[in-house]
């Protein structure tokens, strides 16, 4: 209660401002005749049964917003970060949507799911990368705006298209300039029933059409969209070829794969086939082209399998990965050779759970393969992994059958617990894991200071780690990528380790060369290729503990001793390997954790602790720390 602020609201209303959040990056403001009241919202970025927004300015605009089930929801004096770039608004019984409201001008992602509106809400900005409007009402797409790169998200799951169930009839007069356009689901027996489509207007960045269930009576395409369309991949479930109504648009009739549609020309008829036998006579030419290419490229790839090399070239990610380009520039699969591995999904399917209760809400993070979103299943909070677009391959659909299939042996409380897998075709494939909502340690330190996160709290975490790592290494598993992003904290539930997708066997032979984790946290033996076990996970170990002391990533402002400039990831990888590079701690750090921590990180593998030693150090360090904490004057300790 705090009778000294005005009271700014008629509603209680969600704000970020700091005269009312002091405690909080956000909270809701209620107020009376007499006072003012503040509610703390504990929230990851997703705000359920909220009444009213007001001014989010102080919101950080590298996070998504997203507003969930909020009937009614009060937006007249929102105010959001113009950098905002991810928005959504679900469920929140909206039939209009105000002219005036001012979007974020970074906005790249907008969502209207599951609202009642009739049409495209007004002034949606150009810039926009993705509309989601599944589950509306909508009856036209006058307000869409061409350059919207996506009307579906590549390789997002089938029953969560972005114009699915909408009462769509017709398509005429629309500008499409976009890459991928869907009105439904092949499976499904409520998406858009479209049958008329006239006058809409294609650009060459076209990849896919889609509208699988559309039986289209009327057809009518100008010459250069049927151009596109006839090269991009469409789907329609039929289309009836009206003789009566292409005489009338002056259109001639023209085959679009096993349809007959009506295509405008200004030529005459005649003209058109002398067009169509010159069009015809380039595709010859341009096939043969591809296939010289073809015998070309399978020539050379066949004289560099042949060649000897030692040198290994890495792409560095935002997130430090070190990946081999070989792996990088792995073809992407189409639809049809990701379904080679169906036979494998039954190994699976006992965890199978129902697609259509999973509702993808906003994404948390996103590494080199993958993305993690946070979802809705049968109303409680889960956390899902699937692959980035760009990624989605056999291989990499194998590897993800691979990881839950491994997920699925381990059941612990220090190691994150697998919920069960998704798909509809096997390149939507999903991983149904339980949510964490402090997010990754990585995160959580860089927001963090020694004295908002304490030593006992820490100590604490650090026990959860290890007691994961025992219990991996006891079946046995090697880890293989354990790093700060790849450990989870909430707030109920503790710390628990994550990231399993290059996780294996201690028996197995495979080596890390081809699925290397992050280097900065990779044992030297592993970064060699050689033989490694267990140990190599206790060497990570001891570098996440070197960031619970400085509360940044390892190496972080290390220096070439030559040039004066920061170190590149690939000599940070290659000065690891070789042992020339060790992290630093602060003048600050506790002693035990310096002594641990070098010991981990022993260049010699056989020379590092094993996990169970771990715990039961840091069993004691936990017993003297809480001992120092309850002296009085307390001593630190160090």
């Amino acid at each position: 209660m705090n009778q000294s602020l005005s009271c700014p609201f008629s509603v209680s209303t969600l704000t970020t401002l700091k005269e009312y959040c002091s405690f909080s990056s956000y909270c809701i403001v209620a107020c009376t005749t007499s006072d003012v009241t503040t509610e703390i919202v504990n929230s990851s970025g997703v705000f359920e049964n909220i009444t009213a927004v007001g001014n989010m300015t102080e919101w950080p605009a590298n996070n998504s917003m997203a507003f969930y089930n909020c009937p009614g929801l009060n937006i007249d004096n929102i105010v959001l970060p113009t950098k905002l770039q991810n928005l959504s608004f679900i469920k929140c019984d909206w039939h209009s949507f105000p002219q005036n409201f001012s979007y974020p001008t970074s906005l790249t992602h907008l969502s209207f799911d599951q609202n009642p509106l009739k049409s495209i809400p007004y002034g949606i900005p150009s810039g926009l990368n993705t509309l989601s409007m599944r589950d509306s009402n909508l009856t036209t797409l006058s307000n869409l705006p061409q350059s919207i790169t996506n009307l579906i998200k590549k390789a997002f799951n089938c029953e969560f298209r972005h114009l699915e169930n909408n009462p769509l009839h017709s398509l005429v007069n629309i500008s499409f300039d976009s890459e991928n356009i869907y009105f439904g689901d092949n499976n499904s027996s409520t998406t858009s029933p479209i049958t008329t489509f006239i006058n809409v207007s294609l650009t060459s960045r076209l990849q896919t059409f889609s509208c699988p269930n559309c039986d289209i009576t009327k057809f009518i395409i100008d010459e250069a969209s049927y151009m596109v369309l006839n090269k991009s991949v469409y789907h329609f479930k039929s289309i009836e070829f009206n003789h009566s109504d292409c005489e009338k648009a002056n259109g001639v009739k023209s085959a679009l794969g096993t349809y007959s549609v009506c295509m405008l020309t200004s030529s005459h008829p005649h003209m058109y086939k002398t067009t169509s036998h010159i069009i015809m006579l380039i595709c010859v030419l341009g096939t043969v082209f591809v296939l010289l290419c073809l015998v070309a490229f399978a020539l050379w790839r066949r004289r560099q399998r042949q060649r000897k090399s030692t040198t290994i070239l890495f792409e560095v990610f935002e997130d430090g990965d070190l990946t081999p380009i070989a792996s990088i520039f792995q073809t992407r699969d189409t639809i049809d050779s990701c379904s080679c591995i169906a036979p494998e999904l039954d190994e699976i399917r006992k965890y199978r759970l129902d697609t259509s209760e999973i509702l993808l809400i906003a994404p948390i993070s996103q590494g080199s393969y993958g993305e993690v979103w946070q979802a809705n299943y049968y109303n409680s909070i889960i956390a899902i992994k699937k692959p980035i677009p760009s990624y989605i391959s056999s291989d990499n659909m194998r590897r993800m059958i691979k990881e839950i299939k491994l997920m699925a042996r381990l059941d612990n409380a220090n190691v994150i617990r697998l919920l069960g897998a998704s798909w509809c075709r096997p390149m939507d494939l999903m991983i149904a894991m339980e949510y964490m909502d402090e997010g990754n340690l990585q995160t959580y330190l860089s927001k963090t200071t020694i004295s908002t996160f304490s030593w006992l709290a820490k100590l604490d975490s650090i026990l959860s780690i290890a007691k994961g790592l025992a219990y991996l290494h006891e079946l046995p598993v090697v880890h293989r990528d354990l790093k700060s992003r790849n450990i989870l904290l909430d707030s109920k539930k503790g710390t628990k380790i994550g990231g399993f997708s290059v996780s294996h066997d201690e028996s197995s032979t495979s080596t890390i060369a081809v699925q290397l984790g992050t280097s900065r946290w990779t044992a030297p033996e592993a970064l060699m290729s050689s033989k490694y076990s267990t140990s190599a996970d206790i060497f990570s170990f001891g570098i996440v503990l070197t960031e619970f002391d400085t509360h940044r990533p390892p190496y972080d402002f290390e220096k070439d001793a030559k040039t004066g400039k920061l170190l590149s990831e690939s000599m940070i990888a290659k000065q690891v390997a070789l042992g020339q590079l060790k992290p630093s701690f602060t003048n600050t750090c506790p002693s035990w954790l310096e002594n641990i921590a070098l010991r981990c990180i022993q260049l010699n593998p056989n020379a590092r602790p094993k996990a169970h030693q771990l715990i039961q150090e840091i069993n004691e360090c936990i017993a003297i720390e809480m001992y120092e904490v309850n002296e009085e004057p307390r001593n630190s300790f160090i």
